[in-house]
């Protein structure tokens, strides 16, 4: 190997000049020194390449913090938007007039009814207004049956076959008849939640409707319908004509999942 003594240039063995500068022979011979050295070896070489491949343009912990900031900011802005229900004065009417299930996410009317027609009471629901909340209705069985509480037998657990999937007659077994009249563990000894109605003494002996239809159900002069209710004096799940008189608790709902945190501050003591 042979080196150029004028631009200093390694030249090509057996060479008649520098192929660069055109210098003629003889060049002379490069010496160890005067050869070009890599900078770095290609292992430290593929390594600097991964590791500038894989290098974040952000540090891991400046991202883990504006990611913690951005999340807590928007709960805080969720939970003051929620609170303002209290603070608007709403809050109390709410707690006053509703009662609010956070199991089931329902929110039941408190108010006492008169007994009335099915088709009456139906459009009773329909047309209360507790506060922003507009959208009452008749519960369904099942809904209803959640309210029942001390008789095994007919809460939303019990044996009885009847429920919003199942509402034949033929549904209505032993268990529906509900337990001693009486024995139960809620106010005046009835089988319902304490503390989540707004009646007088004696006002609830009646049954109360449920907006699930009882099929298949016929007598003298034709189809009559029928839907069925629950009697919180023994729990008792049955069938009714809608042209018998009945008690009705409104209901609203269910709330979804993304408001529960709201619900939570509405119904705050």
């Amino acid at each position: 190997m042979a080196i150029c003594a004028k631009c200093n240039r390694v030249v090509a063995a057996g060479a008649k000049a520098c192929h660069l500068c055109g210098t003629p022979l003889p060049i002379g011979t490069a010496k160890k020194k005067d050869l070009l050295k890599p900078k770095m070896s290609i292992e430290e070489a593929l390594q600097k390449t991964s590791a500038d491949i894989v290098r974040p343009s952000l540090p891991i912990k400046k991202i883990f913090l504006l990611s913690t900031l951005a999340v807590l900011v928007a709960v805080f802005i969720f939970v003051v938007k929620s609170a303002m229900v209290v603070f608007d004065g709403s809050g109390e009417e709410y707690r006053q007039k509703v009662f609010y299930d956070h199991i089931f996410g329902l929110m039941w009317a408190k108010a006492k009814t008169d007994p009335m027609l099915y088709q009456d009471a139906e459009r009773y629901c329909e047309e209360l207004k507790i506060g922003k909340i507009d959208d009452w209705r008749i519960p369904t069985i099942t809904e209803t049956r959640s309210l029942i509480m001390g008789c095994a037998s007919t809460n939303t657990k019990g044996k009885c076959a009847v429920h919003d999937a199942c509402f034949y007659p033929d549904c209505q077994t032993e268990q529906c008849k509900g337990c001693e009249m009486g024995k139960g563990t809620g106010d005046e000894n009835l089988y319902w939640q304490p503390r989540i109605w707004e009646h007088t003494s004696g006002w609830s002996k009646g049954f109360f409707w449920s907006s699930t239809e009882k099929k298949e159900v016929t007598g003298e002069g034709g189809a009559k319908k029928e839907y069925w209710t629950v009697s919180f004096v023994t729990g008792a799940v049955e069938g009714k004509e809608s042209e018998i008189w009945g008690h009705v608790r409104c209901v609203s709902g269910p709330v979804p999942a993304k408001d529960r945190l709201k619900q939570y501050f509405m119904f705050m003591k």
